[in-house]
């Protein structure tokens, strides 16, 4: 998935808020509020903690590997819960 796709399936389909392109160029992201509902983001959460735990030490690998800490690169790929 690339960012374009990712902004249509969250319902932006044409130019970013001003606002919103404002605060991506600033501080590299934006927050859409409500958009998840509390059930989505705990199916979200249970899905990296079972990507974590199935991909282990060698999680995030294809970027950089940081010691103690749970990655998972390219997520969107993986599951279809994100």
């Amino acid at each position: 998935m690339y960012t374009k796709q990712a902004l249509r399936e969250i319902g932006i389909q044409t130019e970013l808020a001003p606002a919103y392109r404002e605060q991506l160029d600033q501080d590299g992201f934006f927050l859409v509020k409500n958009y998840f509902d509390e059930e989505a983001c705990d199916r979200m959460a249970a899905e990296f903690d079972r990507l974590t735990a199935l991909e282990g030490n060698q999680g995030g690998h294809e970027v950089h590997i940081e010691p103690k800490a749970s990655r998972i690169s390219n997520i969107f790929n993986k599951t279809t819960e994100f």
